[in-house]
């Protein structure tokens, strides 16, 4: 806004943050359609002696159409404020009401997902060994997939303001193979070795190898072990996808090399510089305050056409232990890390990289500021530049535990209990550029999983129940807490004559909302990749084989 427009209260030219509020709630309307064909051959053959053999062909299809209300033209909105039609700092002047609808953007996205695949395999026994036959398994995938995505032209052309949807579209080859031996040494021991060979045409190609032992000194108790390597190609959005921008906050980086505070720290120092030599510490030009780390700022995610696959090495050891054939307890322990993880780097240090003009990142200013003492201070902070990066190493470890009891009567039928517990030993990030930070116990990660499920089944009836439990997270008594969450899912089924199985369930039953907290997390203020606030969701399934 310039310094002479008629509703500058301040009478100096600066950037206003702004949300246009006189529509009301950005609300979305989504219509998605998921469609499968399959078509499928298996048999048996007298080849290698004898042989079990699949084909598949399938071609799968993936839309969304997305009408997206009360969003706003950016373009619009300048005009408007430059020409002093619009006061910006008085949602009840009539300037406001009058132009709104000129403002007003209805967004319009069109998602589609293509995918073609084509796989088989086969398996055989190779030959005999005094333990038994060396069992042999191989096959193949082959793929195609192609992502599009279509917005409205004015969020196409950046006009729009509120929203974070992109366009995009990209595709992609693949084929892979791998085989799978079992080889018995002796009676009681069993080594089976794999391989998985993947090659993308954008990616390159990768092996992926996996050794596993089982033991089993007598028929009630199984010892295991396994390692192996794993490969993840990132997406075609991670890949190809349009830039989207988003309103985030810059929080502070304790873990950076030097520490972050969070905020906008070029605009920041110089800011405290000139509050120091003027002795003026209230002295705040900007239109977001640099020196705290809360308020937002614009980010633009990018993507990024060179990205490479991240890759795992995992290993654990557990045993089984199955006094009965109706009582089984089993407990594993897993040590698993990700590395080269793809996703962002922490926003204070982008904000830091994009001040020190490293390559993908970046930060639009505004004009200088000239301060009072005449010190020129870096412009206000309107756009900062996210990409999408490898990098990042993530490590987790733990210890699952799992217990499965059946339980048969004459007259009523049989039950089934299974008890699934998981506990979290650590789970370490470290992004790129930072040092590591230990997650595990820590708000958002808690340290303890489960799940009790029990079921009746009697003649064409079933009936189950599932009690969920999240664990708390955080410092317990301060507001970086998380109590834990359970929540109970019911489902009933019958089985009709006609090869036919109706069930009906709901999840959630008792519509619990999830842990809320305004200080962790901002609008709707809860971890939506934690818990969810469905609450209680009904559902009705029918299912008929031929």
């Amino acid at each position: 806004m310039s310094a002479t427009n008629p509703f500058n209260p301040f009478g100096e030219a600066g950037t206003i943050d702004y949300r246009f509020t006189p529509w009301g709630t950005r609300d979305s309307i989504r219509n998605d359609k998921q469609r499968q064909y399959l078509i499928g051959l298996n048999g048996s053959t007298e080849w290698f002696g004898g042989s079990d053999w699949e084909v598949s062909v399938g071609h799968g299809l993936n839309t969304q159409n997305s009408v997206n209300y009360n969003y706003g033209i950016g373009s619009t909105l300048q005009q408007l404020i430059d020409s002093g039609s619009f006061n910006p700092f008085d949602p009840t002047h009539p300037s406001v009401a009058a132009n709104a609808g000129r403002i007003g953007h209805t967004v319009f996205v069109e998602s589609q997902m293509r995918t073609v695949t084509a796989d088989g395999h086969i398996s055989f026994d190779v030959f005999e060994l005094l333990a038994g036959a060396v069992g042999f398994a191989t096959g193949f995938d082959d793929g195609d997939d192609r992502f599009t995505q279509i917005d409205i032209a004015q969020t196409a052309a950046g006009n729009g303001f509120g929203s974070a949807c992109a366009g995009g579209e990209g595709e992609r080859a693949y084929y892979a193979a791998y085989f799978e031996t079992l080889v018995p040494i002796f009676e009681s021991l069993d080594l089976t070795l794999a391989g998985r060979y993947d090659s993308y045409n954008d990616l390159g190609s990768k092996f992926s190898p996996r050794v596993s032992l089982e033991f089993r000194p007598f028929d009630e108790l199984l010892f295991r072990g396994t390692w192996g390597k794993g490969f993840r190609a990132p997406t075609l959005v991670d890949m190809y996808g349009d830039n989207r921008s988003t309103n985030l906050n810059s929080g502070p980086g304790p873990t950076l090399s030097p520490a972050h505070a969070g905020g906008d720290e070029l605009a920041c120092a110089a800011l405290t510089a000139v509050r120091t030599a003027i002795g003026n510490a209230a002295y705040q030009p900007y239109a977001v305050n640099p020196c705290i780390s809360s308020p937002q700022y614009t980010w633009m995610i990018t993507s990024n056409p060179d990205l490479t696959p991240e890759e795992s090495t995992n290993w654990g050891v557990g045993a089984v232990w199955s006094p009965s054939a109706d009582l089984s307890f089993a407990l594993d322990y897993y040590d698993v890390e990700l590395e080269n993880v793809i996703g962002t780097v922490p926003r204070a240090l982008a904000f830091r990289n994009g001040d020190n003009g490293v390559p993908l990142y970046g930060v639009t200013r505004g004009a200088p500021i000239v301060a009072p003492n005449g010190t020129v201070l870096p412009g206000q902070a309107n756009l900062i530049m996210l990409p999408t990066v490898n990098g990042a190493v993530q490590t987790a470890r733990g210890i699952d535990l799992e217990a499965n009891w059946r339980f048969q009567t004459d007259n009523w039928g049989t039950f089934n209990t299974k008890l699934a517990w998981s506990h979290q030993l650590e789970y370490n990030f470290t992004p790129v550029g930072a040092g590591t930070i230990e997650q595990s116990g820590t708000a958002t990660f808690p340290d303890d999983r489960g799940q009790l499920a029990v079921n009746w089944s009697g003649g064409i009836y079933n009936f189950g129940v599932i009690t969920n439990y999240i664990g708390p997270s955080g410092n317990e008594g301060t507001t970086a807490f998380l109590p834990s969450w359970t929540t109970v899912d019911v489902q009933a089924g019958v089985t009709l004559p006609w090869k036919a199985k109706v069930t009906v369930g709901a999840r959630n039953v008792a519509n619990k909302e999830p842990p809320m907290s305004n200080v962790l997390f901002g609008f709707p203020f809860y971890s939506n990749t934690l818990h969810n606030i469905y609450g209680r969701m009904m559902y009705m399934k029918y299912e008929q084989n031929f």
